[in-house]
């Protein structure tokens, strides 16, 4: 079952979020789901916000999740993210397709 992560990072810019897509793309920002170097993404979007930055995620599985996470907290950390916990919850609905029935896609 799908799955929603929302990540909280007080104090953390948009350069450090960057650096981190960078580090898990080989050098290359990740513009696009197909660039995910891990499967089982299904969306994703972050911003600033006026205390750090939000990041959300939709996931296929938790286990999918769990996977990237591994990737992730080190690489978090060596960029000077705090140690914060994602509020991750099962999803009854998600919708992802645009009227078209193509997936919409922003920069990440």
């Amino acid at each position: 079952m799908a799955i929603a992560v929302v990540f909280e990072f007080p104090g953390v810019s948009v350069q450090q979020y960057e650096d981190v897509c960078r580090k898990l793309n080989n050098g290359n920002l990740l513009t696009s789901l197909a660039d995910w170097p891990y499967p089982g993404i299904l969306s994703h979007t972050a911003g600033a916000t006026p205390d750090g930055l939000c990041v959300l995620d939709v996931w296929e599985t938790p286990e999918q999740f769990a996977q990237f996470g591994e990737a992730l907290v080190p690489l978090l950390m060596e960029s000077g993210f705090p140690q914060t916990e994602p509020r991750v919850f099962l999803l009854t609905t998600s919708s992802g397709s645009s009227s078209r029935g193509q997936t919409s896609r922003s920069p990440v």
